[in-house]
């Protein structure tokens, strides 16, 4: 699996209303792998969560940040 997250932020260039233009960082990190020696349900949670990892981490990096949600239902 290749995890990817986008990022943006302010350009120094404005736009016809006056608002800085959209600049958008495409991050692609190391690609993780299936342990496979987990059963298949337990196998999809361990990517789930190593991807949401992975994210967090670029999203704390380049927003300088922490990463926190609040009232996001569960999606099973």
């Amino acid at each position: 699996m290749l995890p990817c997250f986008i990022t943006m932020k302010d350009s120094e260039l404005l736009d016809d209303t006056g608002f800085p233009i959209q600049e958008y960082t495409i991050h692609i990190p190391k690609p993780i792998y299936p342990d496979l020696d987990l059963p298949y349900r337990e196998r999809i949670e361990d990517l789930k969560q190593k991807n949401a990892d992975i994210w967090r981490e670029i999203y704390e990096r380049e927003y300088q940040t922490k990463l926190e949600y609040m009232n996001i239902p569960q999606i099973d």
